[in-house]
């Protein structure tokens, strides 16, 4: 159940991700740095992320679709897939990336807020998750014209209903038992990306 859901969301992200897709603009505008002013562009993030205050790590996936709102920042909306430990998180958010000189320099400043639905690995229950927020700083290292790469740092906060299961004996039945129960945690975590603008 959770990998057909996990296989089907992300299928569907792709196909919108990679399929061609036109642009909201006119089609004869100029490049601003390596980005496409008026176009969408796609980006996959690959992440390490460490979760400082339960000692946990965890690696991420995250695909983005952004464009410029101004001249010089983007908005966008982005998914994702993260594990820690048995959780898997799937954060849906808007995706904010602002330069603060102009596009064709290297470093720029980003903001995610959104919601990471959430799935224990070994329970066919109902998603755990919970509101998200991050901040960093993010700067470009190699370019060509249809893609850039760039590193982003920075910190996040996710908040997230963690569900456990444990067996006990029934005194009256005798029998095992199965109880589950649920407690909400906050995430401090250090991220550490690594991202590639697509222009395909």
């Amino acid at each position: 159940m959770i990998g057909k859901f996990i296989l089907h969301t992300f299928s569907l992200f792709l196909f919108v991700c990679f399929c061609p897709i036109t642009s909201f603009a006119e089609n004869n505008t100029a490049d601003v740095g390596n980005i496409r002013e008026s176009k969408l562009n796609k980006i996959i993030r690959f992440g390490y992320l460490w979760d400082y205050e339960h000692k946990q790590n965890a690696f991420s996936v995250n695909f983005i679709l952004n464009r410029f709102i101004k001249p010089n920042a983007l908005l966008g909306i982005g998914l994702g897939l993260e594990k820690f430990g048995n959780d898997y998180l799937i954060p849906v958010y808007l995706d904010y990336r602002n330069y603060p000189e102009s596009p064709d320099k290297h470093l720029y400043l980003w903001g995610n807020v959104g919601y990471a639905m959430g799935i224990v690995d070994n329970l066919d229950g109902p998603f755990h998750g919970g509101v998200l927020v991050g901040i960093g700083l993010g700067i470009q290292f190699i370019s060509s014209h249809s893609t850039y790469y760039a590193f982003d740092i920075g910190l996040k906060h996710q908040l997230q209903d963690v569900a456990t299961a444990a067996y006990y004996l029934d005194p009256n039945s005798g029998e095992l038992s199965l109880e589950i129960q649920e407690k909400k945690i906050e995430r401090k975590i250090i991220v550490l990306d690594f991202v590639a603008w697509l222009d395909l």
